[in-house]
């Protein structure tokens, strides 16, 4: 309903201009055309506002003019999306719950008192969907873990959301839309049903001498079917009403005399022009606009203009020598009162009489217009339909702002819940002792505890307005499957930290992973370690932690330092107190099959719940002109290569040889030459940092970016032309040496 509102208040906005125009030039368009012609085209524009052109309209017609709806009308435009299952958290002072099963595996139970934060995991190739809960071991029975005892489940039924929740402003603009529509539509029609069936109810035959003014009136304006007369006390003057069976009915006890005759010819030539007709679609559009101003003066002056014609038929079919009788005939019905709406009786105000008195004596010859008529219907029809209405808030930001229209809708990725527009990530100088340096919270922000941590290659995120900031690190020492996780909600001025206990991935993965040339079946005896390899929240509750497992290399045992060939995700909804994993992938098993390094800092972003972003970098993913970017729209459960050729064969020098994408850019990036590019993005904003070999060296960095959850994209580059051109004259001097 909202899309039919806005398409009706689009149309009403652009053709009720339109209108007001026209009524505008009326008093010197009537001296070159005829009532007929003001009544088509009234007639036109009443069926243009009638129709929802841009739901009738292909999906493809272009609307070159697009009215954006304000995004504070569009703030509660969606339902909040139940929160994916989780196990009960139930913290210090919390009865301890068993978790219902969850889809994909088990829960965990948790042990009343241990501290938060345990991943239980699933051996690889289980499908995704477990909780991170509290405490140790699986309710799978995960072997060589105890199993703390099951508590009772204490079943609460579900409150059930109000409808009217989800309702934006704009939503309930549009039911008072419907609602006007339908009081204005039932104020006439159900008021002419009941005057009618009244009327009918205490008409009688018209007697001798009104049948003989009807013979005389038919033999000027004559009808395929003769309709039949009545006296009716309720009629205030001659009028017609009956859409398939019209009636004459004239008032009760009144005599016709000389101005019977073309009082009816009057009425003839309504029912001979279908004027019946014409009013019930004037009566819809009133209902459909009935808070369009323009709309009601539309149709006040097509009820005019109808009058006119019939006048001016009636005196054709009479003869000019009449004219002075009919005037004095009209005349005479003024005073009479009005009818309802949705009949023919023409008594109006005496300032609408004297209008039509001064036409009725216009003598002058007046041309047929069609050509004028073809071209105002032609161009109100053209404005009514090329101009849409989008419900969705305008897209800030340069030059490009956006991709190209398609024919297809793109999928739709945005989020049930409000999320920061882009974070600053660790690998983006996130963290830094020198804030001129990029930096966006400085080293002296930190506690103590990070004094041995190198921040730069750390995994964490600052969010756009420097106050939220997290950081996560192995927390060392004789637990290696634990993350320490740091949280500010200040900038800096004040930290908390929890541990997330990731040991039972560590345990499941082992069969499956090789390091070097030993298998390791029991993770406890060897120098393995938890790492994490990304860490971000989108905003105060969604976050993500990504998670691998680190071999410390032992140089004299001949034993080489490596990684796991995958990784997990695990997804907060609660600002952390639980967390849940939503993907155990294996590199070779994402993107296109091939293999990939986890070596590369903070090669992950995410832009809410369910949409993230993989730079995969490995030997298999840069075939010439492609480039290895991977996105989830599941939360991190699968990974699929996006196809970038197309926009890659846009590059200078394209195809680039060895080409790669490197990272996230964040809001501390600098030296772009759209420098609000990333600072003013919006949800579905991504930009990620491009390499190649092109021929030059800084010059061939550049910045792909997206607007649209990584449907389309587009590219810019890195640096701005004055530090380009000043890194390409220095690599041109050390080649000249």
């Amino acid at each position: 309903m909202r899309a039919l509102f806005l398409n009706y208040a689009a149309q009403g906005l652009v053709l009720g201009l339109a209108v007001l125009a026209l009524l505008a030039a009326a008093p010197a368009l009537q001296r070159r055309y005829g009532p007929r012609w003001f009544c088509r085209l009234w007639l036109t524009l009443a069926l243009l506002l009638a129709l929802p052109l841009r739901a009738v309209l292909p999906e493809a017609a272009p609307a070159p003019v697009t009215l954006t709806m304000p995004a504070a009308l569009l703030a509660a435009g969606q339902a909040e999306a139940a929160a994916p299952p989780q196990a009960a958290d139930p913290g210090p002072d919390k009865e301890t719950q068993a978790p219902p099963a969850l889809s994909g595996g088990q829960a965990a139970q948790a042990a009343p008192g241990e501290s938060t934060g345990q991943v239980v995991s699933t051996a690889p190739g289980e499908s995704a969907g477990q909780a991170v809960l509290p405490s140790g071991g699986t309710a799978g029975g995960t072997q060589g873990v105890p199993q703390a005892p099951a508590a009772p489940v204490e079943e609460r039924p579900a409150a059930r959301p109000s409808p009217f929740a989800a309702l934006a402003p704009v939503d309930w603009l549009a039911l008072l839309w419907l609602a006007g529509a339908l009081g204005v539509f039932g104020w006439q029609w159900l008021g002419y049903f009941v005057w009618r069936r009244m009327a009918l109810r205490r008409a009688l035959p018209a007697d001798e001498s009104w049948q003989g003014a009807l013979d005389a009136a038919l033999t000027c304006q004559p009808l395929a079917r003769r309709p039949r007369l009545l006296e009716c006390p309720d009629a205030t003057s001659a009028m017609a009403a009956g859409f398939f069976r019209p009636v004459l009915l004239v008032p009760e006890g009144a005599r016709p005399g000389a101005e019977g005759a073309y009082l009816l010819a009057h009425e003839l030539a309504h029912l001979r022009r279908r004027d019946l007709a014409r009013k019930a679609l004037f009566s819809l559009v009133l209902a459909l606009h009935w808070y369009n101003p323009a709309v009601w003066l539309l149709a006040k002056r097509a009820g005019r203009d109808m009058e006119t014609a019939c006048d001016e038929a009636a005196l054709a079919a009479l003869g000019a020598g009449h004219r002075a009788a009919y005037c004095d005939a009209l005349f005479h019905a003024v005073s009479r009162g009005r009818a309802p709406a949705l009949t023919t009786c023409f008594s109006l105000t005496k300032r609408d009489v004297k209008a039509r008195f001064a036409r009725l004596w216009d003598t002058t010859p007046k041309r047929r217009g069609a050509a004028a008529l073809a071209a105002l219907c032609l161009a109100a029809a053209l404005a009514g339909a090329l101009v849409a209405c989008n419900a969705a808030p305008a897209k800030s930001g340069g030059p490009d702002d956006g991709p190209p229209p398609s024919s297809s809708p793109a999928p739709d990725y945005s989020s049930d819940e409000e999320v920061w527009p882009v974070v600053c990530y660790a690998s983006n100088n996130a963290f830094n002792a020198d804030p001129a340096g990029g930096g966006v919270l400085p080293a002296e922000n930190f506690p103590e505890e990070f004094a041995e941590y190198d921040l730069f290659h750390g995994a964490g995120y600052v969010s756009p307005d420097l106050q939220r900031a997290g950081v996560a690190q192995p927390a060392g020492g004789d637990a290696p499957g634990e993350l320490t996780l740091w949280n500010t909600a200040d900038g800096g001025e004040s930290w908390t930290s929890a541990t997330l206990d990731c040991s039972a991935w560590l345990e499941d993965i082992a069969p499956a992973y090789n390091w070097g040339d030993q298998s390791y079946v029991d993770v406890t005896g060897v120098p393995v370690q938890v790492r994490a390899k990304h860490y971000q929240f989108v905003n105060e509750n969604i976050g993500f932690v990504v998670i691998y497992a680190a071999w410390e290399g032992d140089e004299a045992a001949g034993r080489p330092a490596a990684c796991s060939d995958g990784f997990a995700v695990l997804r907060t909804t609660d600002g952390g107190e639980s967390w849940q994993r939503t993907g155990n992938i294996r590199c070779a098993d994402a993107g296109n099959g091939s293999s990939f390094s986890l070596s590369v800092s903070s090669p992950f972003a995410f832009l809410n719940e369910n949409v993230g972003f993989l730079c995969a970098h490995g030997p298999g993913y840069s075939p010439e002109g492609q480039f290895d970017l991977l996105r989830t729209v599941d939360g991190g459960a699968s990974w699929q290569q996006l196809d970038l050729s197309e926009v890659a064969a846009t590059l200078p020098g394209a195809p680039w040889s060895y080409p790669h994408v490197c990272g996230p850019l964040g809001y501390s990036t600098r030296y772009l030459p759209q420098e609000d590019l990333i600072t003013s993005a919006d949800e579905g904003f991504a930009a990620f940092s491009g390499w190649g070999d092109a021929g030059d060296t800084m010059a061939d960095r550049v910045v792909f970016y997206t607007r649209d959850f990584g449907e389309s994209w587009q590219w810019m580059y890195r640096f701005s032309d004055e530090i380009r051109g000043r890194a390409l004259a220095a690599s041109r001097e050390v080649t000249e040496q």
